[in-house]
C-alpha cells in the first residue's frame, strides 16, 4: 500500500499486493491474478481468474471483462455497455437512457426526473430517480438506484453494487467481492479468503468473510451486508442499525451511530464518525486505530475490545457476552443461549432465549458496578468536548 507518497508491500497468500493511491498505480496479485489499479483520471486492470477488468475513473472510459463478460462502462455524461452471460445492457447516466437486457428481458431507463420501465418476465416496474427498484431476474436481484444512492446487481450468483457521484461500488463475481467507489472514496477486494482493503480519504471500509459481504461507507452512504442470505442495510447519521441474529431482524439507533452485528463466525463492522474497525479473522489480530479511536477484534471465540469516541464496547462472540457502552448507553449482549442487556439513557434489559431476569439483573448490576467508575472516568476525560 502507497498512502500519499508512503510505500507498504503486501504479501497475501504468497501473493504481492501493491497499492498506491493519488495519482498513482496499484498492481495487485491475489492468487496468479493481477490487479491493476489507479485512481483520480488513471486507469485500473484487473484480472479476476483469468477474467480481465478495466477501469477508468473521471470521465474515462472502463472495460470489464468477467468471465467471458464484456462489460464497458463510463461514467459521468457517458455510456456504458455491459454484457453479461451474453446478455447486452447498454447504460447511460445523467439525463441519459439506458436499455437493460437480461435473459430476454428488455428494460429501458431514462434517468434524472424520467420514468424507468422495467419489463422482468411480465413484470413491470416503473422508477423515478432517488426511488428504489428492485430487480429478480432468475433469482438474481438487482437493486438501481441514481444520484447518491446505492445500485446493486446479481446476475448468477454474482453480486455488482455500482453507485456514481461519491457512492460505492461493488462487485461480486463467484464469491470474489470488488469494491469500488469513485469520487474520494474507497475500493475493496477480497478474492479467495484474501482481503485487500484501500481506503481513500477516511471513506469506508468493506469486509468479506466466508462469502458474506460487508459494505460500508459514511456520511449518508449506504451499507450493505449480507451474511447467511440475511441481508441488512445501513445508512449512517441519522441511522438506522439492523442487527441479524439467525434471520432474527432487530433495528437500533444509537445518537447517529451506526452498529452491525452478525454471528456465525462472521464478526460485526461498526463505523462510527470515520472511525475504523479492526478485525481479527481466524486467531489473527488487527489493530486500528482511526482518529484516536482503537478498535480490536477476534473472532472464534474470542474477545473484542472496541473504543469509539472515548467510548468502550466488549464484544464476545459464541456463547459469550458482549458489552457496548455508546456515548453513555451502556448494552450487554451475550449471543447463543444468548443474554442481552441494553441500557438506552435508562436500562432496558432483555432475555433471549429462555434466559432468566433475573440473571440478567444481576449481570447489570455487577457490570454497572464495574464500569461506573470507567463511565465517569471517559466523561470526565474523554466527553468533555462531546
Amino acid at each position: 500500500m502507497v498512502l500519499h507518497g508512503v510505500m507498504t508491500g503486501m504479501v497475501l497468500h504468497g501473493v504481492m499486493t501493491d497499492m498506491v493511491l493519488h495519482d498513482v498505480m496499484t498492481d495487485m496479485v491475489l492468487h496468479d491474478v493481477m490487479t491493476d489499479m489507479v485512481l483520480h483520471d488513471v486507469m485500473t486492470d484487473m484480472v479476476l481468474h483469468g477474467v480481465m477488468t478495466g477501469m477508468v475513473l473521471h470521465g474515462v472510459m472502463t472495460d470489464m471483462v468477467l468471465h467471458d463478460v464484456m462489460t464497458d462502462m463510463v461514467l459521468h455524461d457517458v455510456m456504458t455497455d455491459m454484457v453479461l452471460y451474453g446478455v447486452i445492457t447498454d447504460i447511460v447516466l445523467h439525463e441519459v437512457m439506458a436499455d437493460m437486457v437480461l435473459h430476454d428481458v428488455m428494460t429501458d431507463m431514462i434517468l434524472h426526473g424520467v420514468i424507468t420501465d422495467m419489463g422482468l418476465h411480465g413484470i413491470m416496474t416503473d422508477m423515478v430517480y432517488g426511488v428504489m427498484t428492485v430487480m429478480v431476474l432468475h433469482d438474481v436481484m438487482t437493486d438501481m438506484v441514481l444520484h447518491d444512492v446505492m445500485t446493486d446487481m446479481v446476475l448468477h450468483d454474482v453480486k455488482t453494487d455500482m453507485v456514481l457521484h461519491d457512492v460505492m461500488t461493488d462487485i461480486v463475481l463467484h464469491h470474489v467481492m470488488t469494491d469500488m467507489v469513485l469520487h474520494g472514496v474507497m475500493t475493496n477486494m477480497v478474492l479467495h479468503g484474501v482481503i485487500t482493503d484501500m481506503v481513500l480519504y477516511c471513506v469506508m471500509t468493506d469486509i468479506v468473510l466466508h462469502g458474506v459481504m460487508t459494505s460500508m461507507v459514511l456520511h449518508g452512504v449506504m451499507t450493505d451486508m449480507a451474511l447467511d442470505d440475511v441481508m441488512t442495510d445501513m445508512v449512517l447519521h441519522c441511522v438506522m442499525t439492523d442487527i441479524v441474529f439467525h434471520g432474527v431482524m432487530t433495528g437500533m439507533v444509537l445518537h447517529g451511530v451506526m452498529t452491525d452485528m452478525v454471528l456465525h463466525d462472521v464478526m460485526t463492522d461498526m463505523v462510527l464518525h470515520g472511525v475504523m474497525t479492526g478485525m481479527v479473522l481466524h486467531g489473527v489480530m488487527t489493530d486500528m486505530v482511526l482518529h484516536d479511536v482503537m478498535t480490536d477484534m477476534i473472532l472464534h471465540c474470542v474477545m473484542t475490545d472496541m473504543v469509539l469516541h472515548g467510548v468502550m464496547t466488549d464484544m464476545v462472540l459464541h456463547e459469550v457476552i458482549a458489552d457496548m457502552i455508546l456515548h453513555d448507553v451502556m448494552t450487554d449482549m451475550v449471543l447463543h443461549c444468548v443474554m442481552t442487556d441494553m441500557n438506552f439513557m435508562a436500562l432496558t434489559d432483555m432475555v433471549i432465549h429462555g434466559v432468566p431476569r433475573k440473571r440478567v439483573w444481576s449481570r447489570v448490576t455487577r457490570i454497572m458496578l464495574i464500569l461506573t467508575p470507567s463511565i465517569v472516568y471517559f466523561n470526565c476525560i474523554i466527553f468533555h468536548d462531546v
